[in-house]
């Protein structure tokens, strides 16, 4: 998951000073829900961190935390249902997430970014790689405007080695080509960040 530790502590901030008094308990609660979560994606057990990630939803709309708490509890629990393999659970958690960033970011601002790489490595597994090809090409203009290749070059070259695939898949081969040759070839310094990928859906 990328920038899971940066994020959380800034939501948590952005969560406690934008409710004031008025719904501590809640956003408290949403910290606690996030962080078990964060916890058990990291140990590998994806079920409880896709029920603690609901439970920090809930709690972000019970206590009206706002949409970007929402928003980021919702892609937290798109990926980790899409771990589990339901991708229409997780498609649709991906594109509320986007929406209710909207207005917050613009199109395509803020954290999109990350929400369109998710769904292209999600229509990648689920056989939809039309799909993921436009998605990834909503993902990287996003990514570069936040100079995403600098901050992460590992990743970034990664990501493009997988959007080279989904070219392929669709047979557009010279862009793949063109793609694989801007990615670089691969090293062995393992990467700034973890990158999850589905199970591929069996047909």
């Amino acid at each position: 998951m990328l920038f899971l530790k940066h994020k959380l502590a800034l939501l948590s901030t952005v969560v406690l000073c934008a409710v004031g008094c008025t719904n501590t308990r809640n956003a408290k609660q949403w910290h606690i829900n996030t962080e078990a979560a964060a916890k058990a994606e990291k140990n590998g057990d994806y079920a409880a961190a896709e029920n603690n990630y609901f439970s920090a939803y809930k709690n972000a709309e019970e206590g009206m935390l706002g949409n970007e708490a929402l928003s980021a509890s919702l892609y937290d629990y798109g990926r980790m249902t899409g771990m589990s393999g339901n991708f229409e659970k997780a498609e649709a958690a991906f594109k509320r997430s986007l929406a209710l960033e909207e207005p917050i970011y613009g199109p395509n601002g803020g954290h999109a970014y990350m929400r369109w790489f998710e769904l292209a490595r999600l229509y990648q597994a689920w056989g939809h790689q039309r799909d993921a090809v436009r998605a990834y090409q909503t993902a990287f203009p996003a990514a570069l405007k936040l100079k995403f290749d600098s901050a992460f070059p590992r990743v970034y070259a990664q990501l493009l080695r997988d959007y080279a695939e989904a070219l392929e898949s669709v047979g557009e081969t010279k862009r793949a080509a063109l793609v694989k040759k801007n990615a670089g070839p691969k090293t062995s310094e393992p990467l700034e960040q973890e990158i999850l990928y589905y199970p591929k859906r069996k047909n």
